[in-house]
């Protein structure tokens, strides 16, 4: 099989797929009304390749079999849409897949083509199967040039999955969640592009921003940097969540828009990666930065240079001792997120990221730590990690101990569950005492608290007093709870 141009004598057979409706079923086109003239007009327009290039996939015997094509070339902008269709009698046989990859190639070395873009109708399984098994990558990063065709089958409500050839794909892409959060966001883009490792794209993931974080973004003229706009808030999560879906690199990175990279944190961790090739992902210590220019370093619990967590290391580290994993600053080998088909959770709640690494280890990958802050934590007072801490924990322990595989391993940890369930009633008892906060939201917090981790006789029955007594006699819990932390104090 191999490509050559397009003869009039291919237009019976081209015609024969256009009425094929197994063929052209998922297409998005109505070919029923296409004739034969309308074929040789095709092949005719075809010989002119100045915008689009169209090549008959043809046999040993030099019979037509399909067409595939590059649409929309844009020499300046180092892009075309690729597209594909083969006659029923040339399918399973690798006429698809040998017209694919040869027309990318094409485009990437014979026209230094940068990108290659297409799309599938989401019902055309085999379609999708197809590309998905071939090993593409899935975007949503398109021209708007090429989206703009096909707004009229999305207007319709078609699902179109796009995917993507790159043929300079940069080893690593950072992402930066953020929404509303112009005042931190440029100091936390500048940290990225100031990297010593240079090998890299960011990509600006907006949820939405009602303040002038587009602005901030587009004062930045670096040809790594890539800005997406959500139409709608899709939530902070699905935030994530997008990046990982999206990522055609090697390694991602998901950043925070309040924090920022110590200028060696990319350079530091893609070298451990590819020194450590059993390592899934790696993390950081960080060093807290507060408003009024404070520092605090981060200290491991380990000795040595780095940590590796494998089997269960990770979850006993977690309910023990403690482990030093830091979110923004985790770089994972996409390879193994996309295998598994690994995200951050929506269920785990907030918390979804150290569940996303007990999902690592599961798996089988292994999760490392680095014994080294190479990230800068931002303190201030609307953090979700200061906030929501104890709804956000409460949430995790319920989700892990319903769970089918994390369930029995949490239930075996009585104690740890003891201690945190008496650590966080104390906490939010001291809240229903004083009158502080969302009371309502206080109670539904430790219901979920005591339902994962049960806690003992003695400290359910505290929160209930204080519970009860917040409601009763305000003044007197709140009277005695002052007595009492004077008396602690004293």
């Amino acid at each position: 099989m191999k490509l050559r141009k397009l003869q009039q004598k291919d237009a019976e057979l081209m015609l024969s797929w256009m009425h094929d409706d197994s063929v052209v079923h998922d297409l998005g086109t109505d070919f029923s009304k296409k004739t034969i003239d309308d074929c040789k007009n095709f092949i005719e327009y075809a010989q002119d390749e100045t915008h689009d290039l169209h090549l008959a996939i043809i046999d040993d015997n030099d019979e037509y079999m399909g067409t595939t094509s590059l649409k929309h070339i844009n020499k300046e902008k180092s892009y075309a849409e690729f597209a594909i269709t083969v006659r029923k009698e040339a399918m399973g046989k690798g006429y698809s897949s040998y017209g694919m990859s040869e027309i990318i190639r094409k485009g990437h070395e014979e026209l230094n083509l940068k990108n290659i873009y297409w799309c599938v109708n989401v019902k055309n399984k085999r379609a999708v199967r197809f590309y998905d098994k071939s090993g593409y990558m899935p975007t949503n990063i398109v021209p708007s040039e090429i989206l703009d065709c096909y707004e009229d089958l999305t207007s319709r409500g078609e699902a179109l999955r796009w995917y993507i050839a790159s043929k300079d794909i940069p080893s690593l892409t950072v992402y930066i969640t953020t929404y509303n959060r112009a005042n931190y966001l440029k100091e936390s883009i500048e940290s990225v592009l100031a990297q010593t490792y240079k090998d890299f794209s960011l990509v600006v993931l907006d949820n939405c921003s009602t303040d002038n974080t587009e602005e901030v973004v587009k004062s930045f003229n670096d040809p790594r940097l890539c800005y997406i706009r959500h139409k709608e808030n899709v939530g902070g999560i699905a935030n994530i969540d997008y990046a990982f879906d999206n990522c055609v690199s090697e390694y991602i990175v998901v950043f925070h828009d309040d924090d920022k990279m110590k200028p060696n944190m990319l350079e530091e961790e893609i070298k451990f990666l590819k020194a450590n090739p059993d390592v899934t992902c790696v993390s950081s210590l960080t060093t807290f930065f507060y408003e009024d220019g404070r520092l605090n370093d981060s200290k491991a619990n380990y000795e040595g240079e780095c940590k590796k967590y494998s089997g269960t290391m990770l979850w006993d580290a977690y309910f023990g001792e403690g482990t030093n994993t830091v979110c923004p600053s985790i770089m994972y080998r996409q390879q193994f997120m996309r295998k598994h088909k690994l995200h951050f959770d929506i269920e785990s709640g907030p918390c979804c990221d150290i569940k996303c690494l007990f999902d690592i280890e599961r798996l089988g990958g292994t999760v490392a730590s680095l014994n080294k802050s190479l990230v800068l934590s931002r303190q201030h007072d609307n953090q979700d990690s200061i906030v929501n801490i104890v709804p956000m924990h409460a949430k995790l322990y319920d989700y892990l101990s319903k769970h089918e595989y994390y369930g029995p391993l949490f239930s075996e940890k009585k104690a740890v569950r003891n201690a945190l369930y008496n650590n966080y009633s104390v906490w939010l008892g001291s809240l229903l005492v004083q009158g502080k906060g969302d009371r309502k939201r206080h109670i539904e917090t430790e219901k979920m608290m005591r339902g994962a981790l049960k806690g003992t006789f003695k400290d359910r029955l505290r929160f209930d007093l204080c519970k009860a007594g917040s409601r009763v006699a305000p003044g007197i819990m709140n009277k005695l709870y002052g007595s009492y932390k004077k008396g602690k104090a004293e």
